[in-house]
């Protein structure tokens, strides 16, 4: 094995935002020690070494940035792995167990078998399995430098250990964790279901489950935007009508009875859809109607556009909360640029052009 100790406490002193006079202080040795080690020039004694990795948050073996030649601790970490999705708890809890005898400090291991006892712990509905599980989630959160997977950071780290302390019945520890780590709201879906099964509780839920619910309507809207996109480009026009079919009622089942809101619009836009993909299958008949029927939407959110969040049924959250689009300044401009393919398809063009004259 090989260690890359200079370029690692470098690294960990630079993002401290720390000047060698300022570690040096810190650690109770001289200046001239510290431009040492960074220079690869001598290493600490053990005891500075333990001290060096308290202050970082590190193990001494990330501080030291070990490298294992051989893929012992891979080998294990995926015979782990695998007994988690084959849920053989009993054997996965074997294998991590040992293997975590021999590599204490490697993520390759610790987070498999963090996630193993997780699982088994919450389906068995075992606490001493949820503590392991807790206590191998911090553990991996210190040796995350090993981490090469993108889908892994902190942050979903923390999540993970929220989830476990929710099995053990710490809601509270498991709401603070999950606010502490909630970049662009992206737990409020999580802290709102665990506060709306609080007795006491419930009303806090709302504003962030109304949160939630703006986002996947949004998600949602551009998921099945794009399904219709990529079966258009398969050739695939039925499935790329039918996606957007379902999203049509959908869409009307969330707004407020007799109120426009920004969903009047995006309904327009997809009528506009439609109308495009039975254009380039051929029903002329069936293009009209849908573009009849999108103009008429259109029109309707054009004469009083709302693009306000309140305007959602069940939404209670911020008043100030409100949505955005790409597709034009008005409602018919959007149905414009969907039917005529931003005006690459002067057929199309041509045939919405006379229909708005008839309007």
């Amino acid at each position: 094995m090989k260690h890359e100790f200079s370029d690692r406490l470098r690294f960990c002193r630079q993002q401290r935002g720390l000047t060698q006079e300022q570690l040096a202080e810190a650690m109770g040795v001289s200046v001239a020690a510290v431009s040492k080690w960074e220079l690869g020039q001598s290493v600490p004694e053990l005891e500075t070494l333990l001290e060096l990795a308290d202050f970082f948050d590190l193990s001494v073996d990330a501080l030291l940035g070990f490298r294992l030649r051989d893929g012992g601790c891979q080998e294990a970490g995926a015979r782990i792995d695998a007994a988690r999705r084959e849920k053989r708890y009993d054997e996965g809890a074997r294998e991590a167990e040992m293997a975590l005898q021999k590599y204490p400090n490697r993520f390759a291991v610790v987070y498999p078998a963090a996630r193993l006892f997780h699982m088994a712990g919450i389906e068995r509905k075992r606490e001493p399995a949820l503590r392991r599980a807790l206590e191998l989630l911090s553990h991996a959160c210190r040796l995350l430098d090993q981490n090469s997977d993108p889908d892994i950071s902190e942050t979903s780290l923390r999540i993970e250990m929220a989830d476990v302390l929710l099995g053990l019945g710490e809601e509270e520890r498991a709401i603070a964790m999950l606010r502490a780590n909630n970049p662009c709201g992206v737990n409020d879906e999580a802290i709102g279901c665990i506060l709306a099964g609080m007795v006491g509780r419930r009303e806090e839920a709302m504003s962030l489950l109304s949160m939630a619910l703006l986002r996947h309507i949004s998600g949602l809207i551009q998921i099945v935007g794009k399904f219709s996109d990529i079966y258009e480009d398969r050739g695939r026009l039925d499935q790329a009508d039918e996606v957007l079919a379902w999203l049509y009622p959908f869409l009307r089942g969330l707004e407020r009875p007799d109120q426009v809101s920004y969903l009047t619009k995006y309904r327009a836009a997809a009528l506009g859809c439609r109308a495009q993909i039975a254009w380039k299958s051929g029903r002329k008949t069936d293009a009209e109607a849908f573009l009849r029927e999108a103009l008429a939407l259109a029109d309707r959110f054009d004469a009083a556009p709302s693009y306000r969040a309140d305007a959602i049924r069940w939404y209670e959250g911020p008043d100030t909360a409100m949505a955005y689009d790409s597709m034009g300044a008005t409602a018919r401009a959007a149905v414009r640029q969907v039917f005529t393919q931003q005006g690459e398809d002067a057929a199309a063009e041509a045939f919405l052009a006379a229909l708005q004259a008839e309007g």
